[in-house]
């Protein structure tokens, strides 16, 4: 099992691309997916669940495409998992009570509920600008050797 699906995955290369580009206006779904190496029906459908969720912005017209709706600083990627592939679980005790019988009994219960707060929090806490900083540096390094 993946915790982040290949959907996911898609999702954040398309959102990271119109990060990098925020200040130079609009891509259209065709250009977004050439240069992240999405499928197009894919990022299509994608960008349209980031739509709905107001992380990107649809501008029609000629000119028009996709934007980001808010700064790379206030997008995060638990945010954008969300937006495609729901609530990140651990497992179904971690976020429901009453799904199991045993649920007040079983020994990985609180680890189970540890685990999932931590990986909310930790993706939480990273946001499009970190990815996009750290993704900036990476290509420095290697541009340097």
């Amino acid at each position: 099992m993946n915790l982040i699906r290949q959907e996911t995955d898609y999702a954040l290369r398309l959102i990271s691309e119109l990060g990098n580009v925020a200040d130079s206006g609009s891509l259209s779904a065709k250009v977004l997916a050439q240069k992240t190496d999405v499928p197009y029906e894919f990022a299509c459908k994608i960008l349209q669940k980031l739509h709905d969720v107001d992380l990107v912005l649809s501008i029609m017209g000629p000119k028009g495409g996709f934007r980001l709706a808010k700064p790379t600083a206030d997008i995060t990627l638990l945010e954008v998992i969300s937006a495609v592939q729901g609530p990140l679980t651990i497992n179904n005790c971690a976020l429901r009570q009453g799904c199991c019988d045993r649920q007040d009994v079983c020994p990985l219960t609180d680890k189970l509920n540890e685990l999932q707060d931590y990986v909310e929090k930790y993706f939480q806490a990273i946001t499009l600008e970190n990815v996009l900083n750290q993704s900036k540096l990476k290509k420095e390094t290697v541009n340097a050797t």
